[in-house]
């Protein structure tokens, strides 16, 4: 049983009636995959709740079919203890890539949760373009995030590479039922309802409804002010 702790961080009565909570996971004999299932991911160390989103592993390995990319592609997999010096170089020069193309700032640390680091790296003619950084727990694994250089868009390397995160996931680490694949939020993860085996948990239970997860992921993208907030927050969406 996961044992939930609540944090009152924030609240406004006088404007907006609303309360803001961060809820903490306490660690002490936790079972990494129980809190897996109930919507739990970790940055930084740390236990955080979220939407998140997982593909169910069998389902997506018998509906979806190998990339059809260039012959000259070749996916390597790497343990944590394999990044040297070099190969840190070449995954920050593809992340500072991605993020210039996208148009915004890389604020956050590629290389923390060193230990339960994993990384999918896509080479193209023998150079690196692509990386997938995975984060193994008790029971699980999480796709944290991908970066690729755009060097050719039209490959779409940044959905394909999903396919080899979910084979890595399975014979690299011995995973049967789900890959995790981080949190849904936003018009940014809409694209993640396409994959077969898509699943996203509500707060209470897991869903494959994708329109309902497609509405709410492009309502995110509409909330620009704390009055927006207060609204969503009482229901008024």
């Amino acid at each position: 049983m996961l044992k939930i702790k609540t944090e009152h961080f924030y609240g406004s009565q006088e404007n907006y009636d609303l309360q803001l909570v961060r809820l903490k996971l306490n660690t002490e004999n936790l079972y990494e995959k129980e809190a897996l299932e109930n919507g739990w991911l970790i940055a930084y160390d740390e236990w955080y709740a979220c939407r998140s989103v997982r593909l169910n592993i069998e389902e997506y390995m018998l509906s979806t079919r190998k990339p059809d990319l260039t012959d000259t592609i070749e996916v390597k997999w790497f343990w944590h203890t394999q990044i040297d010096d070099e190969m840190r170089k070449t995954i920050r020069t593809i992340a500072n890539e991605f993020s210039n193309l996208k148009g915004f700032e890389w604020e956050y640390d590629i290389f923390s949760d060193f230990q339960r680091s994993c990384w999918l790296i896509i080479y193209d003619e023998g150079i690196p373009v692509a990386v997938t950084k995975m984060i193994r727990y008790d029971g699980g694994v999480e796709s944290q995030f991908t970066v690729w250089n755009y060097h050719k868009p039209k490959i779409s390397l940044g959905k394909h590479i999903v396919y080899y995160e979910v084979q890595a996931a399975y014979n690299n680490l011995n995973i049967r039922d789900y890959l995790y694949i981080g949190q849904g939020y936003e018009r940014g993860s809409m694209y993640k309802a396409a994959f077969n085996g898509f699943e996203w948990w509500t707060g209470t239970e897991w869903s494959n409804d994708k329109t309902t997860y497609e509405k709410i992921c492009a309502r995110d993208s509409t909330i620009n002010t704390l009055q927006d907030l207060a609204l969503l927050y009482k229901g008024k969406d």
